[in-house]
């Protein structure tokens, strides 16, 4: 098939039919095209109309708009010659020759296999979800539908921070309006995806037991102030918010870990020596860690570490973790 130049305003680009790619940016596209000219041609679809539809290459074409490009190179079909379904896989196989499909690609993918082209789900798990390195399993087909179904802004936030599936369906327990709090507090701070699922679990457990929203808790807690601080750092922040979303969902284990940190301070320890609480206070024993350079520094150590078994302090903490 020879390449034809088409005029770009014979080009519907506001048609997706055929669209995978998210989100559309076409701005690094551009630059290149810009230095080297557009090297391999888009696929279209003539419309009776007489429009042109983009089966493959919806960034090339918006980034030649871009650069006020007249005409563009393509390869063009009829509807007679290029069916929807035909159309839609070589758009897919063009995508997937060059880079991995992300979260909301991937949920776009299944989606218009689904919705849009009618085929069975049994169908997609076996014949597409693979080669989407998916597992082939109904369950995770319909976690991606769910995510399809999610605001543009979280899948924004989806994509840019690589979130799991898993992960990304625990936004889906969450109100729109909701959703759109949390995003108002984890996208300045960067969390990875430890920490997102720490905070996204203890918001869930508080609004829970608590009957309020996620806004009543930024605005009541203090969670906006610390973010509008610009004296601190994005580690200072999340550090101060985690504190503050545990002391509001475990008031009296966050009290009693600020009561155990009070005594450790007051054991004065040399910076050789550090002692540590079991996380969340589940366990009874204390983790010690020391350094030391020689013998001398041990025997030091170690004439240290005698001498807290003698501390009222460290009787306290004991008692404390050991519980009744």
């Amino acid at each position: 098939m020879e390449v034809r130049k088409i005029p770009l305003e014979q080009i519907d680009q506001d048609d997706h039919f055929f669209l995978i790619t998210y989100p559309l940016n076409p701005k690094p596209l551009t630059s290149s095209i810009r230095r080297v000219g557009l090297l391999q041609p888009v696929l279209l679809r003539k419309l009776p109309s007489q429009k042109y539809q983009i089966v493959s290459g919806f960034k090339r074409v918006l980034a030649c708009r871009d650069l006020d490009f007249e005409t563009i190179d393509a390869f063009v079909y009829d509807l007679e010659s290029l069916e929807d379904l035909e159309g839609f896989r070589w758009n897919l196989w063009d995508t997937l020759a060059v880079r991995t499909l992300n979260l909301a690609e991937k949920a776009i993918v299944l989606d218009k296999l689904l919705h849009r082209f009618g085929l069975e789900e049994r169908g997609i798990v076996r014949d597409y979800m693979p080669i989407l390195g998916l597992e082939p399993s109904l369950k995770v087909l319909e976690g991606y539908l769910q995510v399809h179904q999610l605001e543009e802004e979280v899948k924004d936030y989806l994509v840019a921070k690589e979130i799991p599936l898993k992960l990304a369906l625990e936004l889906l327990r969450f109100s729109p309006e909701d959703r759109k709090q949390i995003l108002s507090l984890v996208r300045p701070l960067e969390l990875n995806v430890h920490t997102l699922k720490e905070f996204l679990t203890l918001i869930e457990e508080v609004i829970g037991r608590d009957g309020i929203r996620v806004e009543n808790l930024l605005d009541d807690s203090g969670i906006r102030d610390i973010l509008a601080n610009l004296m601190l750092s994005i580690s200072q922040k999340t550090e101060k918010i985690r504190k503050i979303l545990k002391r509001i969902r475990y008031p009296r284990l966050t009290g009693l870990e600020d009561q155990i940190q009070e005594k450790l301070q007051q054991l004065r320890l040399p910076k050789a020596i550090s002692i540590a609480p079991p996380p969340f206070l589940e366990g009874d024993q204390l983790k010690v860690t020391f350094q030391f350079r020689d013998k001398k520094d041990l025997e030091n150590v170690l004439g240290k570490l005698h001498e807290l078994a003698d501390k009222e302090e460290l009787d306290a903490i004991l008692m404390w973790i050991a519980g009744p």
